[in-house]
């Protein structure tokens, strides 16, 4: 059983490998301000949503020239700017005239003559300051500011073995950290192309938030490379680096075919076709969104270092073909609009060599028409989205302003379908659901009526929640009395824990309250089982329980904050909740160390985290001081 309640999803990503300085190479001493070479437009490749924030630029600053006077500032860059310099400008009162950007030369216009102060500052640069006279019918003051970065990386690419130097690459700086729950967080912070007589590069004023750096080298027809995960929290220099590239063409794979109707042998266009490792054969592996992008609940680690190794659009005659994908036992998966997702046979991609023609036939298949009918105030202003799962891959399309979705290229067989709320925060609960069949080939229209107008059986009722006040987002869900299936429908909770569920199937429900704190640190759960009546509308009233269970992580007496805590039913029933907490909750120790549970109803459980022994815990109806338990 699988809530869906929280959806969190971290690309994986490998690092490439390192080739460090060797004995036999020359290693010239590196100049601390990286004169050595020539970078290209440093600004053209910078990712301002990667960047420091800054407080504006130069361009929107207000000119006021009533007193005819504008100051000049020149701005001596060390090395690559990744992270801009913050400018102020004050007078002597003190009073601000500019606090923006301060790209490499700007003028500002002055309110009157007098001493002014220019001061330039950053998280990765030294904090410099410069103080110049301004008089009237002197010319254009001029001060010139030489920013000194506190951190960066410095070294040398070569190719293939050669002691001399590349003088064309590209180098792009990826950041990661890893994240409370076992994950981690990836993202690119800079790429710039440089020119170097003997392959030298210097990247300063680098602005991170992750823990860790790595470069990436593109050197072209020349090849690749690239440094392990190096140590980097932006305080210090990394120097001699030396990275090798290998050519592509003599250590990377190609494959190429076409793509044609099983029905008509006429060709297909944009059809996606990605190489994936051979060992993936379950198409349920996979999930594809309306516009035919996808993903893995695994995706390789070859297709995030480098999708256009890994991927291929067909041209208008069917044609595709891939370069330089890594060597490896693979498949091709090929989808393509109102056609079934294809598999082929494994093929081996070795290197040098080009694998092919590789002809596909992709056959038509049904399609599923969703229309959403709902009142104005049903979806409570957030978008929606609907979840297709079965036989094939898993699909997700977000549905219209017109209440509208479809899916298109399905085999025969059942599915289900969820309605879901996308409430922008990760959260992606389960408004309504119910299965469908595809026979024959033949399309099927379903409507999911979500207001209370529309629905003929439904439950309200009431949450009693725990006396202590705790801020939780709070939601009822429906699912079958055996748990044997996701839940059918859900609605919030409101502030007097009322609540009301709408479009729910006859028969036995464990009709379930769940509440979460932001940070994933306090649940409530309460559950009763009801029996639902067709065409009827049943009243049914949930408690939590007041008691409480807080479980503290501390091995060696230090609070481990952010770590994913497992619950397991130890020898009793009931087990659902356990499955709630372990499989759909995630909850995760605060700053504390404490994970804190109301309401967990009695039965014997194992609770354990960061790697230390499971400990065990009685909850009993009698429960009515806290229960504490201790991780170390």
């Amino acid at each position: 059983m699988k809530l869906h309640a929280v959806s969190l999803c971290f690309a994986a990503v490998a690092a490439l490998a390192i080739t460090f300085v060797s004995s036999e190479r020359p290693r010239a001493a590196v100049d601390p301000h990286c004169d050595a070479f020539v970078a290209e437009d440093p600004s053209s490749e910078l990712r301002p949503d990667a960047l420091e924030s800054v407080a504006g630029s130069a361009e929107s600053q207000p000119r006021r020239l009533a007193a005819g006077l504008e100051l000049r500032i020149d701005v001596e860059f060390e090395g690559v700017p990744a992270t801009p310099l913050q400018g102020l400008v004050t007078d002597e009162r003190g009073q601000v005239t500019y606090d923006a950007r301060l790209p490499s030369s700007t003028s500002i216009p002055l309110d009157a003559p007098g001493r002014y102060t220019v001061t330039g500052h950053g998280r990765a640069w030294q904090r410099v300051s410069s103080t110049v006279e301004v008089a009237p019918d002197r010319g254009e003051p001029n001060v010139k500011l030489r920013a000194l970065a506190v951190n960066g990386v410095r070294g040398w690419v070569f190719a293939n073995g050669s002691p001399q130097g590349l003088q064309r690459f590209r180098i792009t700086l990826e950041a990661r950290i890893a994240t409370g729950d076992g994950g981690e967080m990836r993202g690119e912070l800079f790429a710039h192309d440089f020119t170097s007589a003997e392959g030298e590069f210097c990247i300063s004023g680098i602005h991170t938030w992750g823990h860790e750096v790595r470069l990436l080298v593109d050197a072209g027809s020349a090849g690749r490379g690239a440094t392990d995960w190096l140590a980097f929290d932006g305080t210090h220099w990394i120097s001699d680096l030396v990275i090798d590239v290998a050519d592509r063409a003599s250590v990377t794979g190609s494959v190429y075919g076409r793509v044609v109707d099983a029905d008509t042998g006429l060709p297909v266009e944009h059809a996606v076709i990605r190489i994936i490792d051979a060992e993936r054969t379950a198409l349920d592996a996979w999930r594809f969104d309306g516009a035919l992008q996808m993903s893995g609940e695994e995706d390789d680690d070859a297709y995030q270092a480098d999708p256009r190794a890994c991927e291929a659009l067909s041209e208008s005659d069917g044609s595709f073909s891939i370069r330089h994908a890594p060597p490896r036992n693979a498949r091709l998966l090929v989808i393509a609009p109102a056609r079934r997702p294809f598999l082929t046979e494994p093929i081996a991609i070795e290197p040098g060599v080009l694998r092919g023609p590789i002809d596909v036939e992709l056959t038509r298949g049904a399609a599923i028409f969703v229309r959403v009918v709902e009142d104005h105030t049903a979806s409570a202003g957030h978008r929606r989205q609907v979840w297709l799962s079965g036989p094939g891959p898993r699909c997700v399309n977000r549905v219209s302003d017109q209440g509208e979705s479809r899916f298109d290229g399905l085999a025969d067989g059942t599915y289900r379908l969820e309605l879901r709320d996308d409430l922008g925060d990760g959260a992606l609960p389960i408004v309504a659901g119910r299965s469908v069949t595809i026979a024959d080939g033949k399309d099927v229209e379903i409507a999911f009526q979500t207001s209370a107008g529309l629905s003929s059986t439904a439950l309200e009722g009431r949450v009693e929640l725990p006396s202590e006040p705790v801020p939780m987002n709070w939601r009822v869900f429906v699912l079958d009395a055996d748990l044997q299936t996701e839940p059918e429908a859900s609605a919030p909770v409101d502030a007097d824990g009322h609540f009301e569920v709408n479009g729910v199937a006859p028969g036995r429900k464990l009709v379930a309250a769940i509440g979460m704190s932001r940070d994933r640190s306090r649940y409530g759960i309460g559950a009763r089982t009801v029996e639902v009546p067709p065409f009827t509308r049943v009243r049914t009233d949930l408690e939590v329980g007041s008691h409480m269970i807080r479980v503290a992580l501390s091995p060696g007496g230090t609070p481990s904050a952010g770590q994913t805590v497992h619950v397991a039913t130890a020898d009793t029933q009931p087990d659902w909740a356990a499955r709630v907490l372990e499989e759909t909750l995630h909850p995760v120790t605060d700053r504390r160390g404490e994970l804190c549970i109301w309401g967990l109803p009695q039965g014997k459980y194992m609770f354990t985290a960061g790697g230390v022994e499971s400990r065990r815990i009685d909850v009993t109806d009698e429960q009515v001081q806290p229960l504490e338990i201790t991780l170390d």
